[in-house]
């Protein structure tokens, strides 16, 4: 039997629904639509309380997209935490999907037992996993990530992961993938047992190809994908000291994740 699957949709995207339903059911799999909230459509009133109770500064200021964005991940982390099932699958819309997703959403032999969040989507940043994975699973292993990690387009939440994220006070709250998995900005992050699957199941539209089919619905990403550039273009860039980071990074084991179909 196939997890729980929860796809987060907004009503207005009707071609990303038929884009991911037509994805799914070449695999035989069916998921539950969670229709998400248009931060474009709350009132003033909503979109300043929201603000109001979580204050940032900066570049990472709440925009309308944002707020949607966090509102419509905490609602389904709520639905996890609230349900009956120990772990649920949740994706966005816009995925690309490999064709062996439907082996890791029908068995739950390769999942370690102390996971909070299982991340199956394909990071934009270099990132720290363990030397040898938890386990491996039809060519593909599952390692504990020790690092900040971008996107969050699709993972495995358990039940604890789900009240862990939902205990933390508004204040501290922030954009999903940062809220989950940036260890420098967030407070949960860093204590969630999280872990990546590599090659990683997923990627979302905007980073696979140099025309992304879909537009973003976040106004501005506090992530900017940097595949496409190499590395001695982004050293030519870098300060001595930007470039010693880069370096010591490097040989601390940070690696890319890529997709693989």
């Amino acid at each position: 039997m196939a997890m729980r699957i929860l796809l987060i949709n907004l009503a207005k995207d009707v071609e990303r629904l038929t884009f991911s339903r037509r994805q799914f059911a070449q695999q035989g799999l069916e998921f539950e639509r969670l229709e998400a909230t248009n931060g474009r459509e709350l009132s003033q009133d909503e979109y300043d309380a929201f603000i109001a109770s979580r204050p940032r500064n900066g570049k990472r200021q709440w925009t309308r997209g944002k707020v949607g964005c966090f509102l419509s991940h905490s609602r389904a982390w709520k639905i996890c935490a609230d349900g009956p099932d120990d772990w649920i699958v949740i994706v966005e819309d816009d995925l690309h999907v490999s064709n062996e997703f439907r082996h890791f959403v029908t068995d739950t032999s390769w999942m370690p037992k102390d996971f909070d969040i299982i991340r199956l989507e394909k990071p934009t940043n270099r990132i720290k996993l363990d030397r040898q994975p938890a386990s491996i699973h039809h060519g593909r292993g599952t390692y504990r990530l020790y690092s900040t990690s971008w996107c969050a387009g699709s993972y495995i939440l358990s039940k604890k992961g789900a009240q862990k994220l939902l205990s933390v006070p508004e204040k501290y709250h922030e954009n999903p993938d940062r809220f989950m998995f940036c260890h420098e900005d967030s407070i949960i992050a860093g204590s969630l047992n999280t872990y990546q699957v590599a090659p990683s199941l997923t990627t979302q539209d905007k980073y696979d190809s140099a025309k992304p089919t879909f537009a973003s619905n976040i106004e501005t990403p506090d992530i900017v994908s940097t595949d496409r550039i190499t590395l001695m273009d982004k050293i030519k860039h870098l300060s001595p000291q930007e470039i010693f980071l880069v370096i010591k990074k490097t040989l601390q084991g940070y690696r890319r994740v890529n997709f693989k179909p």
